[in-house]
């Protein structure tokens, strides 16, 4: 699950994450933080666009941009054959607010990875796509709109 949204930090520096729990909670959390994303922009309605995870930056973020309407509603689907695993996929709208809240889902092969999600104002979108820290391999992004997707 994605507890913080992506930020950009203003410096190299060291940084403190500090977690505060409820006060009758006990347990144990485990926290990754990464550092770079892999990147990809796609066209809505447009073909597929792969994504490689390469070994060298397994468990990195996907980061795969698109440009929206208001009113329109789309969804994602990844149409090529790698198994991620597990990943946790959130949909940023242009001013970077979760229009589509933190959700796990089983990348196995061609499949539906979000939607459908009706967009609130124009600009560009971003989905991020968190897959285990020993993750590698190639996924192909698509978005569609309505009514393509029907």
């Amino acid at each position: 699950m994605q507890l913080l949204d992506p930020i950009t930090l203003p410096k190299t520096d060291t940084y403190t994450l500090t977690l505060v729990p409820p006060a009758n909670a006990t347990g144990t959390i485990s926290v990754q933080i990464y550092s770079s994303s892999v990147t990809a922009s796609v066209l809505a309605d447009g073909p597929a666009v792969p994504v490689t995870v390469p070994a060298t930056t397994a468990g990195k973020r996907i980061s795969v941009t698109f440009a929206g309407v208001a009113g329109q509603q789309v969804y994602a689907l990844n149409e090529g054959t790698a198994s991620l695993g597990w990943c946790t996929v959130t949909l940023f709208d242009p001013a970077g607010k979760v229009i589509s809240p933190p959700k796990s889902v089983l990348v196995i092969g061609a499949q539906q990875l979000l939607g459908p999600v009706t967009l609130p104002a124009d600009g560009t979108y971003t989905m991020t796509l968190i897959p285990p820290a020993s993750a590698t391999g190639t996924i192909s992004v698509k978005v569609l709109t309505y009514p393509y997707f029907r």
